[in-house]
């Protein structure tokens, strides 16, 4: 949904404030199940030091935290950054300075 749809369906809405999410899930025909979703919580740390990708049959171990997340938001959710300038895709948002320091084509050409 395009922001000003968004804001016009909000203004929409004549009921009381706390009624607004229910109006808004029902209006929007979404499943009541998907309620009760819950959040994604990372796991602790392990006791050896490891961090465990927690994806139903993955079994990819990390030493930091960061290197799970980047795992879990890429393989499994599949976030990507992509460069403004030559329109890669990349892994993730913390490889697009390497990604323009030495391989974009763009800043290539330009030099």
């Amino acid at each position: 949904m395009a922001p000003e749809e968004w804001g016009r369906f909000v203004q929409s809405y004549v009921g009381r404030p706390e009624d607004f999410e229910t109006w808004a899930w029902k209006k929007l025909k979404i499943p009541e199940e998907m309620l009760y979703i819950a959040p994604y919580e990372p796991p602790p740390r392990q006791v050896n030091g490891d961090f465990l990708c927690t994806y139903h049959g993955c079994f990819n171990v990390y030493k930091n935290k960061q290197g799970r997340e980047n795992h879990f938001n890429v393989a499994h959710l599949g976030f990507r950054a992509q460069c403004p300038d030559c329109n890669t895709v990349l892994m993730n948002q913390s490889s697009l300075p390497r990604h323009k320091r030495d391989n974009c084509t763009m800043r290539k050409k330009a030099q």
